[in-house]
């Protein structure tokens, strides 16, 4: 029987190297990216053994950052070999609940393949316009995401 999934757990400055590597891998933004920002990413870990008692390698991660009382959900990734399993769901759940501890009113993404994924999970499409200029001069809006890619939103 395989271990089951551990919950998705708040990521350190330490991750910021594999976080990296896994969103270039994918193709996603990643230049922004401090370490300082790693505490607002959940990642879910490989429960599998470890011979050196080290935690168990990234499979899942989600982004959050601030602007104002606008959350921006980011970096959303789950290995290739990992789907499947509601991770994805799971994470975004997480980083909703962590979006609500911080007092944010709303989450808005930027996405170019999975607008569907996040319309079943009650986000709505939304006219970048209407964002707050804070969140639009952000460099997910400004360089890193296309002008294609779908902005949604979910109220909270």
């Amino acid at each position: 029987m395989p271990a089951p999934t551990p919950p998705p757990l708040p990521l350190t400055a330490q991750d910021h190297p594999a976080v990296q590597a896994m969103l270039a891998q994918a193709h996603l933004p990643f230049e922004d990216l401090s370490p300082a920002a790693m505490p607002l990413f959940l990642g879910v870990r490989d429960p599998g053994p470890s011979h050196d008692g080290a935690p168990g390698n990234l499979i899942a991660i989600a982004g959050l950052e601030v602007h104002g009382d606008d959350g921006l959900l980011r970096s959303l990734l789950v290995l290739p070999e990992q789907r499947g399993r509601g991770l994805a769901r799971e994470l975004v759940r997480a980083q909703e609940a962590q979006a609500n501890r911080l007092g944010l009113r709303r989450l808005v993404l930027l996405t170019e393949t999975a607008a569907d994924f996040f319309r079943a999970l009650d986000y709505q499409d939304t006219d970048r316009a209407t964002l707050s200029p804070r969140l639009q001069a952000s460099p997910q809006f400004q360089q890193l995401c296309p002008a294609s890619a779908r902005c949604l939103s979910k109220s909270l």
